[in-house]
């Protein structure tokens, strides 16, 4: 009794073989091939099949006639697989390692230019106010030392007795400010005594307020009141429940 066949069986693909076999298709030019299924490198070339679109190496890449190695259609171990029509197909050489390489970086940097970025959100700013109800910032002794200090670092003519024009007109208004100074706390001590001032008296008329308000709605509340007690004139409704007619109170 005969042994039952094994089916066909795909198998490793080699790196180098010795076969004179040369399959009868056009050379296939690397040039017509993507930069990343390429790989030049003198220890170990390789491309992508375009038949199987797998991996293969090439045999022979230092000749006159490199090619592809004959290789399945699948991975290795795969059942049921015959050999890649690619198989044997000379390989035309046409870009050197420094064309290669350039080609790679320039597709690797398309592509990360394609990749998508993170949204960054950007806050929503308050529109600002017309320049008519725009209030100038108030302008006291400190910071205006602070400027004419800034000014004298930055401008060489400003010595500690000599000043440019500019460093001149502020070293002015630092003097004037700083005489202006105490003045200025006792304006500020008064309006903020005065703001006191009026918040305790508005909270000390605030019931008076309030029941002087109630007072002016009193009488529109009466009236109301005594419409409501008023019966309409005609018989009562024969149908249906009767209707209330005493004022009712909720219990306290």
């Amino acid at each position: 009794m005969s042994a039952p066949t094994q089916p066909p069986v795909a198998k490793k693909r080699p790196i180098r073989t010795r076969t004179t076999r040369v399959s009868a298709r056009p050379a296939l030019a690397i040039s017509t091939l993507k930069p990343h299924h390429v790989d030049l490198r003198p220890d170990f070339v390789s491309l992508v099949c375009p038949d199987c679109e797998r991996w293969a190496a090439v045999t022979g890449a230092q000749g006159s006639a490199p090619k592809l190695v004959p290789h399945h259609a699948a991975r290795a171990g795969a059942p049921g697989q015959h050999r890649c029509p690619g198989a044997n197909r000379l390989v035309l050489l046409d870009l050197t390692i420094a064309q290669w390489t350039e080609r790679t970086t320039e597709a690797n940097t398309d592509a990360g230019a394609r990749r998508t970025t993170k949204v960054l959100l950007k806050p929503k700013m308050q529109p600002a106010p017309p320049v008519s109800r725009m209030v100038p910032a108030q302008l006291n002794a400190a910071s205006a030392r602070q400027v004419y200090t800034a000014h004298r670092n930055r401008c060489s003519a400003c010595t500690g007795r000599a000043h440019c024009t500019d460093g001149e007109r502020l070293g002015a208004i630092v003097v004037w400010l700083t005489r202006q100074e105490p003045r200025r706390r006792q304006v500020e001590e008064l309006l903020e005594k005065r703001a006191a001032e009026a918040e305790r008296r508005r909270i000390r008329q605030l019931p008076r307020k309030r029941a002087a308000e109630w007072a002016a709605v009193v009488p529109q509340v009466r009236r109301t009141d005594t419409q409501r007690e008023q019966r309409p004139a005609g018989d009562a409704p024969t149908d249906g429940p009767s209707v209330q007619v005493q004022r009712v109170r909720s219990p306290r």
